[in-house]
């Protein structure tokens, strides 16, 4: 990698279409053409209610940028009332616009990034990642020897936000951060609980063999903020460290709210 150069990601998660706030929408679709991301990654929670009308909402968003995307399905996408559908094919009207593979990765010369379906029929709420995908991700990224920057993306989180009861964390998560620790991975990205957080995973499983940092996103347009900020992160990539800068929606237009800067051995350089 270049270290001098400079790649950028745009991580948004819980658009909820179906309850997204119109100006914001417009101000996050402004922001985002001026920011001009190398790839878009969404943790998930497109719809509010997984209808197919708020996925092509969804779709018609994204395509109006040019980047490469790589998207993961949340539990909203997963019918809620409809029983029937939950239960037969929960991902039916996701597929009807995304992927038929929920679980997607991208590769360059700089990145490597998995995402993983962590929704669940029968843990709507919690999510679940299976041995399967324990397997897949270690393939993935322990499968290369190289020095690419390593990003792993679900819905649900790893870690609990310090004022939030750990309520929403994904099933088998110790294995999963064992495994991403063991194999290098440099962050994770995660959405659910519209709150923000940018933490070392290693300060709440002390025994990974490296630190690793974990992002998650607040809601980006959805007027479900829970008194807190529409927001996304902007993450930039250099060959020895990487920011993270949250952009949070004030005045009519997204900003800088904070920017967080680590090493690729993940110590904290600033923030």
């Amino acid at each position: 990698m270049n270290p001098t150069l400079m790649r950028r990601i745009a991580h948004l998660s819980d658009l909820h279409f179906g309850t997204e706030v119109p100006e914001v929408v417009e101000a996050l679709a402004h922001d985002l053409l001026r920011v001009k991301p190398d790839l878009l990654l969404v943790s998930g929670d497109l719809t509010q209610r997984a209808r197919k009308s708020q996925f092509a909402r969804a779709a018609e968003f994204l395509n109006r940028f040019p980047a490469p995307k790589l998207v993961v399905p949340g539990n909203h996408d997963v019918p809620l009332f409809n029983l029937y559908r939950r239960f037969i094919n929960p991902l039916a009207a996701y597929h009807s616009y995304f992927p038929k593979d929920a679980e997607s990765d991208f590769k360059d010369k700089e990145m490597l990034v998995l995402g993983l379906n962590s929704t669940r029929r029968f843990r709507w709420r919690r999510g679940q990642l299976s041995e399967r995908q324990l397997e897949q991700m270690q393939k993935f990224f322990c499968g290369r020897s190289d020095q690419r920057f390593r990003i792993f993306m679900s819905h649900h989180p790893f870690m609990p936000h310090p004022r939030h009861f750990p309520r929403d964390l994904v099933f088998h998560r110790k294995a999963a951060v064992e495994i991403l620790s063991g194999c290098r991975v440099d962050l994770v990205l995660v959405g659910h609980t519209h709150r923000l957080l940018v933490d070392n995973l290693q300060e709440f499983y002390p025994w990974l063999e490296r630190p690793m940092v974990m992002a998650q996103a607040g809601t980006a347009i959805s007027r479900r903020t829970f008194s807190r900020p529409h927001s996304y992160n902007v993450i930039r990539l250099k060959a020895k460290h990487f920011l993270i800068e949250t952009r949070v929606f004030r005045g009519g237009r997204f900003t800088p709210s904070q920017i967080h800067v680590f090493s690729r051995a993940h110590r904290r350089c600033s923030g």
